[in-house]
C-alpha cells in the first residue's frame, strides 16, 4: 500500500471503531448543547474524530518494532534547528522545471505538513468555535506538542527518538493552520458549526415521541457506562493486587451504582430527570406543574429506568439461577412496557410516569401554570 495513504486508511478504521463506540454519547452531549440533533454538527464530529486519527497517524506512525532495537541500530534522530533548511535540500532543483520541486521529497514533505494542519484551522474556527486567534494558538499548541512527542521518543516510550523533530515542520504547521482558519470564514464551511442557537437559546420544544425514545436510549448507554466504570475499577484493582474480584460489594456495586448514579440520584435532583432525561431537556413534574415529589419520583424510577438496570444486572450478574432468570424477565418487561407506552399514549408518556401519577415537561420552562399550559399543550 502506499506510504504515504496506509496511515489515513489506519486513521478512518480507528476513527470508525471510536465513533461505534462513543458516538452515543457524543450525540448525547449534542442535544443537551443545542436542544436537537443537527446532521452538520454530527458529520463535522465525525470528520474532526477522523482527523484527529489522522492527526496521529501521520505524525507518530510507523512505530518502531521494539523500543531498543531501533536506538541500538538507528540511534537518536535528533532536532533540526535551522528555518526553512528545506530550501537548501530542494536548490538543485530550483533552477529546474516545476515538476522536478513537485516531486522533490523535501518539498513534498512540508507541503504535506501544511495540507495536514488546514483541517485543524478549519475545525477550531467552525466546530470549536474558537475564533481566529484561538485556531491560531491551538495550532501553535498543537504542532509543538507533536514535534516534542517526536523529539522524546513519545515521551520516554521509546529509547529514543525515532522521528526527526523539525523547525521547518513547525512552521508549515502553523501556516497550515493559519489558512485553515482563514478558509473556515468562508460561507461555504458553516454547516460544519451546527445549529447558530444553544439549547437556552432555542426554548422550549414539544415532548415528541423521537424525543422520548432518545433520552431512554441515552439513559442506556449511560447505564451501560456506569456498569463499564465498575469493571475498570475492578480491574485496576486486581492489577493493583487488592484481591477485589469475589468481594461482597463488587456484587452490590453492580447491581446498583448504574441505576443510582443514572436514574435515581439525579432523579432527586432539582429537575427530577435522569441523565438521559437531561440530556433531551425534560423532566419529571406533578400534576399542577411544579416539581415532583420525592417519593414519587422515586417511584418513577424504580418502575422505569432504574428498575430495569437492577433487573437486567441482576440478570447478568447471576446467569442460570431463579433470580437471574426472574431478573431478565422484570427487566424485559419494563423496557417493552416503556416503549409501548411512549408509542401509543397520546403525551407520549412512559408507563412509569403514569402509574406514579405524574408528567414531563420541558426543563425550560419555569415551574408554575406556564408550565401546566405547556405540558396540556402537548396532550
Amino acid at each position: 500500500m502506499n506510504e504515504r495513504l496506509w496511515p489515513g486508511w489506519i486513521a478512518i478504521l480507528f476513527g470508525c471503531l471510536f465513533l461505534l463506540v462513543t458516538g452515543i454519547y457524543l450525540l448525547a452531549l449534542q442535544y443537551r448543547r443545542y436542544g436537537r440533533l443537527s446532521w452538520g454538527r454530527s458529520i463535522g464530529t465525525t470528520g474532526v474524530v477522523v482527523y484527529l486519527f489522522a492527526l496521529g497517524a501521520y505524525t507518530m506512525l510507523p512505530l518502531p518494532a521494539s523500543r531498543g532495537d531501533f536506538c541500538a541500530t538507528q540511534g537518536h534522530r535528533g532536532f533540526q534547528k535551522e528555518p526553512l533548511n528545506f530550501l537548501h535540500e530542494i536548490q538543485a532543483d530550483l533552477s529546474g522545471p516545476m515538476g522536478a520541486i513537485l516531486r522533490d521529497p523535501a518539498f513534498v514533505q512540508v507541503a504535506l505538513n501544511v495540507l495536514l494542519f488546514i483541517p485543524l484551522g478549519l475545525f477550531a474556527v467552525r466546530w470549536l468555535k474558537s475564533g481566529f486567534l484561538g485556531a491560531l494558538a491551538l495550532g501553535a499548541l498543537a504542532t509543538v506538542a507533536i514535534e516534542m512527542t517526536q523529539y522524546t521518543g513519545v515521551w520516554g516510550l521509546f529509547g529514543c527518538a525515532y522521528r526527526f523533530a523539525d523547525v521547518d515542520d513547525l512552521m508549515a504547521n502553523f501556516i497550515g493552520a493559519l489558512i485553515g482558519a482563514v478558509l473556515a470564514y468562508l460561507p461555504v464551511f458553516a454547516w460544519l458549526g451546527g445549529p447558530a442557537r444553544n439549547a437556552e437559546e432555542l426554548g422550549p420544544r414539544p415532548l415528541t415521541r423521537p424525543r422520548r425514545l432518545l433520552g431512554m436510549v441515552f439513559d442506556v448507554a449511560f447505564l451501560q457506562l456506569v456498569w463499564l466504570l465498575v469493571a475498570g475499577i475492578q480491574m485496576a484493582g486486581e492489577a493493583l493486587g487488592f484481591g477485589v474480584a469475589g468481594h461482597p460489594l463488587l456484587f452490590w456495586a453492580y447491581l446498583l451504582a448504574p441505576a443510582a448514579a443514572v436514574v435515581f440520584a439525579p432523579g432527586l435532583g432539582r429537575t427530577r430527570a435522569s441523565w438521559g432525561q437531561r440530556c433531551v431537556w425534560i423532566g419529571a413534574v406533578s400534576g399542577d406543574g411544579a416539581s415532583a415529589g420525592s417519593g414519587r419520583t422515586l417511584l418513577r424510577a424504580l418502575l422505569g429506568a432504574g428498575g430495569f438496570s437492577m433487573a437486567w444486572n441482576l440478570s447478568v450478574l447471576m446467569p442460570g439461577t431463579g433470580l437471574g432468570g426472574a431478573g431478565a424477565g422484570i427487566g424485559l418487561l419494563l423496557l417493552v412496557a416503556a416503549v409501548i407506552s411512549v408509542l401509543l399514549d397520546p403525551r407520549a408518556l412512559g408507563v412509569s410516569i403514569r402509574l406514579s401519577g405524574l408528567s414531563m415537561a420541558d426543563l425550560r420552562v419555569p415551574a408554575g401554570p406556564a408550565r401546566m399550559n405547556r405540558i396540556r399543550s402537548n396532550a
